[in-house]
């Protein structure tokens, strides 16, 4: 793409967020990167990349090829050196997945549920949203809880994200979660008809 059109696109990305970094309201910028980027130079220079351009952030950076985690050390050392913050990933036991590492490389920790549904994680599936089609357990999102705590024990702040994201799936899990870290309703909730 010409230089000129990516400047554009990042300048109107920024000039998107305004509104949510001036109230207050903007917790961190995911980037995710798909299954086919693999842990070479050039994903490193794009890291590098990144970390320039967005300055000022904090920048939450996700794995999805497992690759990354055979060289956890070096990555852990490079994200810390470029100042982004890994997510953990929860996701099926399966072995085009990555696994749940629960180390934070700065001082916000991030956690994103894919839901465990490995029959889908690699297809097939007709509809993009069958992928993350599931429906956290209370066992699991009992296991979702301690893996909150274990980081919240190394971060000072968490951000827990479902994308299990097929109907209200994502938000039920959210809930549960919620109510077992006895984080109390939702503000939502409050009022004279709760």
């Amino acid at each position: 793409m010409p230089e000129e059109v990516v400047e554009e696109a990042w300048n109107r990305f920024f000039a998107s967020l305004a509104p949510l970094r001036e109230a207050g309201k903007l917790g961190y910028l995911h980037f995710g990167l798909p299954p086919w980027t693999e842990p070479k130079p050039r994903s490193f220079r794009y890291l590098e990349r990144l970390a320039e351009r967005t300055q000022g952030y904090l920048v939450a950076v996700e794995f999805r090829n497992p690759r990354w985690y055979t060289a956890w050390g070096f990555v852990k050392r490079e994200l810390m050196r470029l100042g982004l913050a890994h997510v953990s990933v929860d996701a099926p036991p399966h072995p085009e997945a990555p696994p749940r590492v629960l180390e934070p490389t700065r001082e916000v920790a991030v956690l994103r549920c894919h839901g465990r549904n490995a029959e889908t994680w690699k297809g097939p599936h007709q509809k993009p949203y069958e992928r993350f089609n599931w429906r956290y357990s209370e066992e699991e999102l009992l296991d979702l809880a301690e893996a909150t705590r274990t980081l919240a024990a190394q971060a000072e702040r968490v951000f827990v994200i479902f994308n299990n994201n097929y109907g209200t799936q994502g938000v039920e899990a959210a809930l549960g979660l919620k109510r077992l870290l006895g984080l109390g309703k939702p503000p939502w909730a409050e009022g004279p008809f709760s």
